[in-house]
């Protein structure tokens, strides 16, 4: 007997069909993928092994399926080719396939199907594509997404009979957002699609339906003549595979179906409903009236003895079952269901063991029977067993009683029971309650508009079975206390009404839009900070005239600025706000507000200081005023304050007048030996205008414009300003120099590394000299000097370059000069795979060509270290990640004439190696495989 698994950890979708589904083969498990497999490769196997575990076969009449190797197959219907994988809408996968084969082509490399039919399909395929249009039709959005049936006649179909000994009929329908299928042509079969299950149920005598379709379809056409029936859904990106392992026995189904499907139309509880005419004059236009209540699916067909085409939670298998229950226990918070499983059959498979109660009558309307819990073996072997242990909670039974807004369990008897699709189950239990049981209390809010008509089970004789009174009868009896059960008050406790704060307020105050602020030079405007602020007075919305004590959720301006706004009522009403930035200086600020009479408000800082006051002079419409050169500095925080009634605020801006940048040299001042070329520069604000003198004057926009570096060969004095179009003039800067032949000390060499690549495999050269120092460097072989360029941030530089670089400052004569010939690096190796999960203690060795060094930075945290220079840390030896976590590595090869590529080296770093058998078992996610 097998280890036993609760049904919340293997099982924890509500779906029967996919989440009753782990991949099966009929004679041997698949193997399971490796940790440090590709995502992609991870994520179709799991992708396969799911779908092909929720696939649901229908019928199997003389185990027509599996094919068998010696079976020549005619395959029919268009899906074969064109299999639908997706819906379509917003939850739409098309377009994002990976790796999508059409069904035909897999199943071609399991079984022998006929060639000539094959081809046949596929030009009518490629001649004839989906038609993917949508209509209108009386108030409906219909779909007329469909593939085009390939004409058949008795010709074909009898020719191809004689070549095979099976067929295969593959029926398509999809479905989406926002439409409903028609009757006839889709809920229906086609014309072309009815004709050719005549032709081929007529020439065939071992024949199966593969239905890809999105849900139920009218089974009408169904007779003796078909021998199997297999249901596919909408099967996936990896649907084709899995249609094609359980068609040839590769892998054996197990899914169950998810809803009921009718035996007609008719039968369904809301085709009177469907299509939008039963309440053509509805409050809103045509309606649909949901009158089956809580008789949805299965709950309406068992309750209404409606018998089914195939029940809710059906789905067969290529072996046999046996399920006995061995247990069933109750206590107030948890029913616990023990059954085991023996596989009675000749190959392996996987069973669903579905665990359901039936509530007692009483006031409130109750189904017959409602699913509780469900669970599914592991793959077992012909006589193997598992035991397999179900639990769901007692208040999961109650009902809701719409008068008092409470679920409640009513006194009587509740009938356990254990099967494989709610219609084959049988009674294992009865749990007596003594009275009525409160399990959660909500509160009624709202009444219904209009009176709703509901169906009633009153009069109904529900479904039953042979022997059930007496296994009733006969069950075990589990007694439960009303007053054991707890009662969860989740009612709730907000009146209708909204009390009314005087003296506090939660308040949103909106700066201006960040983008002006960005663009203009505005500095960040100041906001309200998120937690309550306590002030006098009462703030309310403008617009609806209403009492409002939290934050405006329209905007009563009227402008669609997306800034909301407040009204403060009283006058003296002091509003404090955070301000976010650090300012210094003088500023513009303006404020946004509405008043009916002349008003104003004032603005102080932390220490209540005034800063400015706004006058608010125009009235009866939204404006702004201004107060310009208002001193900020040292501001923390600030305060509006009224002084008139009804002052409507939306926003408040500050403006910060930018400076035009500074201008800097490239060479700083002093005594130099011989003559300098000086070039001036504004790095903050490169599109300004500089404007400079050579004789100590103060430069004004008369002065000379600066357009080219400027030679120095005797005491000289630079001074520059920069000027800008809307922004302040900067600060005069000043540079003093002299020439002095009797300098003989020379700067001290210049020193460089490598930074790695760019984007184009050029080499990045940072340089560095002597605090006061400045470099210049030339590319073309030549001795740099003041006249060279200038160096202020790491350069990109092509293999096979030479570059020449020397430092010159103040009293101090030309370093001697270094050369550098630019060569290309390999980048480093590791000894460990990356991308991989590997156990902790897992060591790392780097390699690299003679000759080089490795530099390497990283983190054990997840996030993306710096790129190395090599400055970064040297590697001296194997590294051992001893931390659980995922660690990123990247990594250098340099020497003295450059640096490779940056290597990155991810690992995930685990106590434990995860498999996809651990995602169906429950005990990890995808993404730790993944990983």
């Amino acid at each position: 007997m097998k280890q036993k698994h609760s049904i919340w950890k293997r099982c924890c979708s509500a779906l029967l069909a996919a989440a009753i589904a782990v991949t099966t083969a009929v004679t041997a498990v698949s193997p399971v993928l490796a940790a440090q497999g590709d995502t992609f490769d991870i994520n179709r196997e799991i992708s396969r092994r799911f779908t092909t575990e929720s696939l649901v076969l229908l019928r199997n009449h003389e185990n027509v399926l599996p094919l068998q190797t010696e079976d020549q197959v005619a395959v029919f219907g268009s899906t074969q080719v064109n299999t639908f994988k997706t819906v379509f809408g917003s939850g739409s996968t098309e377009g994002i396939g990976i790796g999508f084969v059409d069904t035909l082509s897999v199943l071609e490399t399991k079984t022998k199907v006929d060639s000539q039919l094959a081809a046949q399909y596929r030009e009518f395929a490629r001649t004839n594509p989906p038609d993917t249009s949508m209509d209108n039709v009386d108030n409906e959005i219909l779909s007329k997404r469909s593939i085009p049936e390939m004409p058949l006649n008795d010709s074909i179909v009898s020719e191809a009979a004689q070549r095979n000994n099976k067929a295969v009929i593959f029926i398509g329908r999809t479905n989406g957002e926002g439409y409903d299928w028609q009757l006839e042509n889709e809920y229906q079969l086609r014309p072309e699609e009815q004709n050719m299950i005549d032709l081929v149920t007529k020439y065939f005598d071992k024949v199966t339906v593969v239905l890809n379709t999105a849900s139920p379809i009218d089974m009408t056409w169904d007779n003796d003549k078909i021998d199997s029936v297999l249901w596919v859904g909408i099967c996936g990106d990896q649907g084709a595979n899995a249609i094609s392992a359980v068609l040839s026995g590769e892998a054996n189904p197990s899914g169950k179906l998810t809803q009921t499907w009718a035996a007609k139309y008719e039968d369904t509880p809301t085709h009177m409903n469907y299509e939008m005419t039963n309440y053509p004059e509805g409050l809103h236009g045509p309606e649909v009236e949901y009158e089956e209540d809580i008789y949805a699916g299965y709950r309406y067909y068992d309750t209404f003895n409606v018998t089914p085409k195939f029940p809710f939670g059906y789905g067969l298998s290529y072996t046999t079952f046996d399920t006995e229950i061995d247990s069933i226990t109750a206590d107030s918070e948890t029913v616990t269901v023990q059954a085991t499983v023996t596989n009675t059959g000749d190959v392996a498979g996987k069973e669903v063991v579905q665990v359901y109660y039936s509530a007692p009558d009483g006031k409130m309307e109750k189904a017959y029977q409602e699913l509780a819990a469900f669970a599914k073996t592991d793959l077992l072997q012909p006589n193997e067993k598992q035991t397999l242990t179900m639990t769901y909670q007692v208040k999961n039974m109650a009902s809701y009683d719409e008068e008092t807004a409470r679920y409640v369990l009513e006194p009587g008897d509740y009938v356990v029971r254990v099967g494989n699709s709610s219609r084959n189950t049988h009674v294992g239990a009865v749990i007596t309650l003594d009275d009525l049981a409160v399990t959660e209390q909500l509160s009624n809010h709202m009444e219904e508009a209009i009176p709703l008509s509901r169906f009633t089970k009153e009069g109904v004789t529900p479904y039953s079975y042979e022997g059930e009174k007496e296994e009733i009868a006969s069950a075990k009896r589990i007694p439960l206390t009303a007053s054991s059960i707890k009662t969860e008050n989740n009612a709730n406790t907000i009146s209708d009404e909204p009390e009314l704060l005087e003296n506090s307020v939660e308040a949103e105050f909106v700066q201006a839009a960040q983008q002006e602020l960005d663009s203009s030079g505005y500095g960040v405007a100041p906001v309200l900070d998120d937690a309550v602020q306590q002030i006098p007075g009462l703030i309310h919305c403008a617009d609806l005239g209403v009492n409002f004590a939290g934050f405006v959720v329209n905007d009563p301006s009227g402008d669609e600025d997306g800034y909301k706004s407040v009204t403060v009522q009283k006058a003296n009403t002091k509003m404090p706000f955070e301000v976010n930035s650090s300012y210094d200086g003088s500023h513009t600020l303006t404020i946004r507000y509405f008043v009916d009479s002349p008003s104003s408000v004032t603005l102080t800082d932390q220490n209540d200081k005034t800063l400015c006051t706004f006058q608010m002079d125009t009235t009866g419409s939204w404006a702004e005023t201004t107060v310009e050169n208002v001193d900020l500095t040292g501001v923390t925080k600030m305060n509006l304050i009224t002084h008139n009634d009804n002052i409507n605020l939306n926003w408040l801006s500050i403006q910060t007048q930018e400076y035009a940048g500074l201008v800097t040299a490239t060479l700083p001042s002093g005594s130099y030996k011989d003559a300098v070329t000086v070039a001036l520069k504004n790095d903050d604000c490169p599109d300004s205008t500089i404007y400079y003198t050579v004789d100590g004057s103060e430069p004004t926009t008369s002065s000379a414009v600066y357009q080219q570096p400027i030679t120095v060969s005797a005491d000289t004095t630079i001074k520059a300003m920069a000027v800008k179009d809307d922004s302040k003039n900067t600060v005069v800067s000043s540079f003093a120099y002299k020439i002095d032949r009797s300098i003989s000390a020379k700067a001290v060499k210049p020193t460089y590394s490598f930074m790695g690549k760019d984007d184009n495999g050029n080499q990045i050269l940072s340089m560095r000299a002597e605090s006061g120092m400045s470099i210049f460097y030339t590319t073309d072989g030549s001795t740099p000097t003041t006249a060279s360029q200038y160096y202020s941030a790491p350069i990109s530089v092509k293999n096979g370059t030479t570059v020449k670089l020397v430092a010159v400052g103040p009293n101090c004569d030309y370093s001697p000069v270094v050369t550098v010939s630019i060569a290309d690096v390999a980048a480093p190796t590791s000894n460990v795979e990356t991308g991989g999960t590997y156990l902790t203690g897992q060591k790392v060795g780097l390699s690299s060509a003679a000759g080089t060094k490795i530099y390497y930075t990283m983190s054990t945290d997840g996030s993306m270290p710096e790129d190395p220079t090599n400055a970064s840390e040297q590697y001296n030896g194997e590294i051992s990640l001893d931390t659980k976590s995922k660690v990123i590595l990247k990594a250098i090869a340099a020497n003295e004439n450059g640096s490779s590529e940056v290597a990155t080296f991810v690992y995930q770093i685990t106590d434990k190696l995860y498999t996809l058998e651990d995602v169906y078992n429950g005990d990890a996610t995808v993404e730790q495989v993944v990983a």
